[in-house]
């Protein structure tokens, strides 16, 4: 009966029938042994849709029925010496096996089978997980990066992208910290491709541009992005409150040591040794960090672990600062304290951003000013953060069209540098001009081996109209922090 069933529908009114069957061995006992027979004679297949399906049901078959246990692990068995390589079915026979491991007599079976799953299952970091938890490997579970290059490649199958174990300190490349949902190749090649296509345009055609690719961690270690930002902010004195149970991997993420690693610590030390300043400041020159709201925390972390690695191998003070001055950092929407950091941090920001929060008077009475009509387009100076904060930075009807509602999601997103200018608004076109002109001419000075200017002529460069703009949201901002200060004088 259920052969049949199965063989004369689609994959997805097959699901549906693994579901019922779910139902059926749960409500009708006289059907267990029926649906158990079939399900040991469907394995025999080489279709991984089926044996998800399949090893799904066991899982609801066996939450309901643990005597079944027995014959799940004779099913795996089978399954895996059928398999030697990655495939989608091992993420529910793993699920399945940390189940069946609880109980005490399959315990041994279990973590043999375990085990053989872990080495098939390659990059599918969750069955992974789903077995080291159970092995006790905690060195999986803590949270990881791996940083992705961008490339030209004729295959369209790997998304003009490879995996790169380090990043040379000798020439100019641009490093992009994305939100944090940059969990895969394909939104982090998303970046990527944005950055590239700028450099193109100005005849920057052989600059590296890598992105970070996060994993925030296993579930069971409280890894999250959003709690590790409240601690940052917490840090310096912003205004909120957090729980008590705070994870080790939002107090001190094992991800941003390794980004540490990999592209900071051999441009400062060699053999846990200082360099040469000159020499460090010529390799910190050859970075220049883009950052997208997430990666704008993972920069100040960054820079924190590159203070207190400097300090501990002997740079001085004055040393520090000339090194932590050479540092470029071109942040969009940045979800992290402004005006704290050690480098030059060029900060590109939205009013209307409703999903960043910086806990401070400062956001909230802009955000007051604003909502009064009195905000207009300004740049505030190093102590606020380097900071261009424009009124609207997408149109209205283009946002109330496309999202269907009256709120400004695009207003948090990455500005794209080749966005049809049909969908900014004059301020959102401000923007991406200041702001590719800063990621061009901090390369240029990279490659030229010249020292980070001002503010001014690192984001105009020789530009009159951009220099004029650029003094007018000076003159702009000053006027607005009267207006904020007068506001809280009168709290």
């Amino acid at each position: 009966m259920f052969k049949k069933l199965c063989e004369t529908t689609d994959n997805l009114k097959r699901s549906a029938i693994y579901v019922a069957m779910g139902i059926a061995y749960k409500n009708t006992s006289g059907l267990r042994h029926k649906i158990l027979d079939y399900l040991q004679n469907a394995i025999n297949t080489d279709n991984e849709n089926e044996l998800a399906n399949i090893y799904n049901l066991l899982k609801n078959i066996f939450s309901v029925d643990k005597s079944v246990a027995n014959t799940c692990l004779s099913m795996i068995e089978n399954t895996l010496n059928q398999t030697n390589k990655h495939t989608k079915f091992l993420h529910p026979v793993a699920c399945l096996l940390a189940e069946i491991y609880n109980i005490a007599e399959y315990k041994t079976k279990s973590i043999k089978l375990l085990q053989i799953i872990e080495n098939l299952a390659g990059d599918d970091i969750e069955t992974v997980r789903i077995a080291a938890r159970k092995l006790g490997q905690w060195e999986l579970l803590h949270s990881n990066i791996k940083i992705g290059q961008r490339i030209h490649s004729d295959n369209i199958n790997n998304l003009n992208w490879k995996w790169v174990d380090d990043i040379p300190t000798t020439v100019p490349c641009v490093i992009v910290l994305g939100g944090d949902g940059t969990n895969n190749p394909r939104s982090a090649n998303g970046y990527a491709k944005k950055i590239q296509n700028k450099l193109k345009s100005a005849e920057l055609n052989d600059v590296n541009v890598y992105v970070a690719v996060y994993d925030f961690g296993d579930k069971s270690l409280g890894g999250n992005p959003q709690t590790a930002r409240e601690i940052q902010m917490k840090k310096f004195k912003r205004k909120l409150s957090l729980a008590n149970n705070i994870d080790t991997e939002n107090i001190s993420p094992e991800y941003i040591k390794q980004l540490f690693n990999i592209i900071l610590n051999p441009r400062i030390t060699e053999n846990n040794q200082k360099l040469p300043l000159d020499k460090v400041i010529e390799n910190i020159r050859n970075i220049t960090f883009l950052t997208h709201c997430h990666g704008s925390y993972v920069f100040l972390e960054l820079e924190k672990i590159m203070q207190e690695k400097m300090t501990a191998v002997g740079y001085t003070k004055e040393e520090k600062n000339k090194i932590q001055k050479e540092l470029v950092c071109i942040a969009h929407a940045p979800f992290c304290p402004l005006g704290v950091s050690k480098s030059n941090m060029i900060s590109f920001i939205s009013v209307k951003d409703n999903i960043v929060k910086h806990y401070n008077n400062f956001q909230k009475t802009i955000q007051y000013i604003d909502k009064n009509n009195d905000f207009r387009f300004s740049f505030f100076p190093k102590k606020y953060g380097n900071v261009f904060i424009a009124t609207q930075i997408y149109d209205l009807w283009f946002e109330r069209d496309i999202a269907g509602i009256n709120t400004t999601p695009l207003e948090h997103d990455f500005t794209d540098y080749n966005e049809k200018d049909s969908l900014l608004t004059l301020e959102g076109m401000e923007i991406k001009k200041m702001s590719g002109n800063l990621l061009v001419n901090a390369i240029k000075r990279a490659t030229d081996k010249q020292p980070v200017t001002d503010i001014q002529n690192m984001v105009c460069g020789d530009d009159e109209n951009l220099i004029r703009n650029f003094k007018i949201l000076k003159k702009n901002g000053n006027e607005i922090y009267q207006k904020m200060l007068k506001k809280l004088r009168t709290r």
